[in-house]
């Protein structure tokens, strides 16, 4: 049975040994039924891999358990806040489970021997934008800084116990 995606297309086998006396006789591979189809989709660019998707034929007279598993690999030149939800729509309907969704992002090529920082005195907005600019090779726009802001109050409510605004 496969364990990973990494063995989609490794054809798992018992091997049916006979034996005459001590030597051997014969040798035949079994091949392993997989209770679970599954496929691998990507890398590649959104929109491409969005189009594979909506293209993916299902079987919908298969149990829940039954549903193939899905891996979704895609590039990306920047981050996609609503990836996931873009994934969904593009899987609406069809009789199978994403597993995994793997995102590649680019690297940006940097200084590998930063120094030591304070995270006290340098705090948790400043910290978002120097590892988005180290990420991406810029500043975040004022829409990400708002956003982050956002989320960093639901949590410090939360922790008090207050509901979000």
């Amino acid at each position: 049975m496969p364990l990973d995606f990494s063995e989609v297309a490794y054809p798992h086998q018992v091997v049916e040994v006979t034996l005459d006396g001590e030597g051997l006789d014969d040798t035949q591979a079994i091949p392993v039924p997989r209770p679970v189809a599954m496929h691998r989709i990507g890398p590649g660019p959104l929109e491409a891999v969005l189009a594979e998707l909506e293209a993916l034929e299902d079987d919908p007279g298969l149990s829940r358990e039954q549903w193939p598993w899905l891996e979704v690999r895609v590039e990306l030149d920047a981050p996609i806040p609503d990836l996931r939800a873009r994934v969904d729509a593009a899987l609406a309907g069809k009789a199978l489970r994403l597993l995994r969704l793997e995102r590649r992002l680019p690297r940006v090529e940097g200084d590998s021997d930063q120094a030591r920082i304070d995270l006290e005195t340098l705090g948790p907005r400043k910290l978002f934008e120097r590892t988005w600019e180290g990420r991406w090779g810029e500043p975040p726009d004022a829409d990400v800084l708002a956003d982050f802001d956002r989320l960093r109050q639901e949590v410090q409510d939360a922790d008090h116990g207050e509901e979000p605004a």
